[in-house]
């Protein structure tokens, strides 16, 4: 019988075996340093962005209180816009007061005196009442309706006369009381 050395043969089954699992290692060690290499990557750009997201942060901090004084400032602006209001309407009353005291000045008669002048009863600063005396209650009366002319400052006077006393020589004086409402002139 003839013997076949196979040692040969079986050596080299066990080189190609041992050359795979080497390709196999060498394989897996790339693979895992590709994902290694690819983790890293990662794990800087998360790092970055936290650290963005820190300096974000910080500079918001900064903001709030911008914001916070853009707010502050938007309420002094309202309360000032508020005041400006006031103040407007406070100019206007004034304008119709002065522009109605002209008129009262302008057409009073000579026998009609004023002693008390009274703005805003009822709280409403258009109304105004006059008291005062006269020494004749035709120009009272003329008077009066002069007040409640459409051109003019007033509107609707209403006159009544409290009281009428006699003086010496026969000569009456009477108290009387005008009120009415100041309107825009038209």
């Amino acid at each position: 019988m003839i013997k076949i050395n196979l040692l040969p043969v079986k050596e080299k089954k066990r080189r190609q075996q041992i050359l795979i699992a080497v390709y196999v290692c060498l394989a897996l060690l790339l693979v895992v340093a590709a994902l290694g290499v690819l983790l890293s990557t990662r794990y800087q750009k998360v790092s970055g962005l936290k650290m963005e997201i820190s300096k974000i942060d910080e500079e918001s901090a900064g903001y709030q209180e911008k914001i916070r004084e853009i707010k502050d400032l938007e309420v002094s602006q309202a309360r000032l816009d508020g005041f400006r209001k006031i103040a407007r309407g406070i100019e206007a009353d004034q304008k119709k007061l002065i522009g109605s005291l002209d008129m009262l000045a302008s057409q009073m008669p000579s026998e009609v005196w004023f002693y008390d002048l009274t703005q805003g009863r009822d709280r409403d600063t258009n109304n105004l009442t006059l008291h005062g005396y006269s020494l004749s209650q035709p120009m009272l009366e003329m008077f009066s309706r002069k007040l409640g002319r459409p051109s003019g400052f007033l509107a609707a006077p209403v006159l009544t006369i409290s009281s009428a006393n006699a003086l010496q020589g026969g000569n009456r004086v009477y108290q009387f009381e005008i009120k009415t409402s100041m309107v825009a002139p038209q």
